[in-house]
C-alpha cells in the first residue's frame, strides 16, 4: 500500500483515531463484493483529525477533528441532491471497496465537504465513532427501511451497554 494523499481538489487526508468493523467489511472478507480488489485497505467508518484538505474543500481545514462517513458523496448529482447519498454514481460506498479505506494510519477522503463531519471535542474517538457506523446503520436500515416515520411506536431490543460477567469468589453450583 502507498501513502494516501490528495489526489483532487475536493479530498482530505485524514489521520484515522479510532474506526468500527461492519458487515460490509465482513462481505468483502467473503468475496461477495468482487469490486473490492485483493490488496484494497478495508473499512468505511472512522474518525480522525484532518492533516490537509485540497484546495476546494471549503467545510474542514487541518486540525479539525472529524467523522468519516462510510458513503462518499459528491453533493452535486441528482441523487445527493435528493439525499440518495450511497446511489451517488461518482461517490457511493467508495471506501474499503474500490479505494482504501481508513483501517491504517491515514485515509484520502474524496468528497470532504459532504464526506467529512466535525465532531464535538466532550467526545472521545470511541464515542464519536458510534456516529460514523452504529447511527447511520440503525438510521438507514431501521427507520428509513422500516418505514418508521413521526408518531410511530417503536421498540428497540438489544442488550444495551456490554460488560463481563463479574466472577465470584465463590464456586457457583447448578441449582
Amino acid at each position: 500500500m502507498r501513502d494516501p494523499g490528495i489526489e483532487a481538489a475536493t479530498d482530505a487526508l485524514v489521520r484515522v483515531d479510532a474506526t468500527a468493523v461492519s458487515g460490509g467489511d465482513l462481505r468483502i472478507v467473503r468475496g461477495d463484493l468482487p469490486e473490492a480488489e485483493p490488496g484494497t485497505v478495508l473499512g468505511h467508518e472512522a474518525v480522525g483529525e484532518v492533516l490537509e484538505a485540497g484546495h476546494a474543500v471549503r467545510r474542514c481545514t487541518a486540525g479539525d477533528r472529524v467523522v468519516v462517513s462510510s458513503v462518499s458523496a459528491c453533493g452535486q448529482c441528482a441523487w445527493c441532491r435528493d439525499g440518495g447519498y450511497g446511489q451517488c454514481p461518482v461517490g457511493g460506498r467508495m471506501l474499503g471497496h474500490r479505494i482504501d479505506g481508513p483501517r491504517a494510519e491515514r485515509v484520502r477522503v474524496p468528497f470532504a465537504d459532504h464526506s467529512l463531519h466535525r465532531w464535538p471535542s466532550s467526545l472521545t474517538p470511541e464515542e464519536a465513532v458510534l456516529l460514523s457506523e452504529v447511527l447511520p446503520a440503525a438510521y438507514e436500515l431501521g427507520v428509513r427501511a422500516g418505514g418508521v416515520g413521526p408518531g410511530h411506536t417503536v421498540v428497540v431490543v438489544g442488550r444495551g451497554r456490554w460488560s463481563r460477567p463479574r466472577r465470584s469468589s465463590r464456586a457457583s453450583t447448578p441449582r
